[in-house]
């Protein structure tokens, strides 16, 4: 069963503010919900550069690192809940706590 991306309204947000970010981000939902992870090891088969930073969430890579977008991942309920998208920029200036609460 393929993986349930919700606040797909945060994709379409971002890419209508953020037109260079648009495109990549389209590509990323359209190819999350062809996955059928039911583990961190699958996530990773297919987006090797994600990050765990823990509680479920992950980082996804876009557009050559210029953005990224910050995902809990529910493997038993196959769904990837879209918590933020941000620049490569302003994800370096959050710290631990900041991504814990993302």
């Amino acid at each position: 069963m393929a993986m349930i991306v919700l606040e797909e309204k945060t994709i379409t947000s971002y890419g209508r503010k953020n037109a260079q970010a648009r495109e990549a981000l389209k590509v990323w939902f359209a190819q999350v919900q062809l996955c059928t992870w039911s583990s961190h090891n699958e996530l990773l088969a297919d987006f090797a550069t994600a990050d765990y930073i823990g509680q479920g969430r992950y980082v996804f890579d876009s557009k050559g690192h210029h953005y990224r977008l910050v995902a809990q991942v529910l493997f038993s309920l196959r769904t990837v809940d879209i918590r933020r998208i941000m620049t490569h920029a302003d994800y370096s200036k959050l710290n631990k706590k900041q991504l814990q609460d993302l």
